[in-house]
């Protein structure tokens, strides 16, 4: 996969320890939030040891360009799921060292959207303020992803 600007840019600027802090921040909330958790995969016939992550992975998608959006995900204009595997993919690409890049494509792809979807849902639906690095890095990995799936959409390497 050809890398863009975007996966330059994380590549150089977020060190792959930041993926380490990210789980590690997943872990704690399972934790700290286990019974709340577990009540709501209860509520949605789910497993009870689905974990927070994964239920924040739901939110989580691509912001797509304007000429783009007969891709986008149904009830959520401007933003498309683009898969797990191809979520995995593109973080091998960028972050090969990462431990996280030896989990299935299915974990790195919740590990990826999980990220999207805190971003998304803090931010759109109670207007969440960060920083801008925070903005930075979650706008390059989207950019990122972005460009990727058009790479490989329109201009398939096979």
């Amino acid at each position: 996969m050809k890398l863009d600007g975007a996966s330059r840019w994380l590549r150089e600027n977020v060190d792959v320890k930041f993926w380490d802090t990210t789980e590690e921040m997943w872990n704690d909330q399972n934790w700290k939030y286990r019974e709340e958790i577990m009540a709501c995969n209860a509520a949605l016939g789910l497993k009870s040891k689905k974990s927070g992550m994964k239920h924040i992975s739901y939110w989580g998608a691509v912001e797509i360009e304007e000429w783009a959006m007969k891709w986008l995900a149904k009830g959520f204009p401007g933003y498309a799921d683009f898969g797990n595997y191809f979520y995995a993919a593109v973080f091998r690409s960028i972050w090969s060292e990462s431990h996280i890049g030896g989990y299935s494509d299915k974990t790195i792809g919740d590990h990826v959207e999980a990220l999207l979807g805190w971003f998304i849902y803090w931010t759109l639906r109670y207007g969440a303020e960060f920083p801008e690095r925070a903005h930075n890095i979650l706008g390059m990995l989207n950019q990122a992803l972005f460009n990727a799936w058009v790479l490989d959409t329109f201009f398939p390497s096979s």
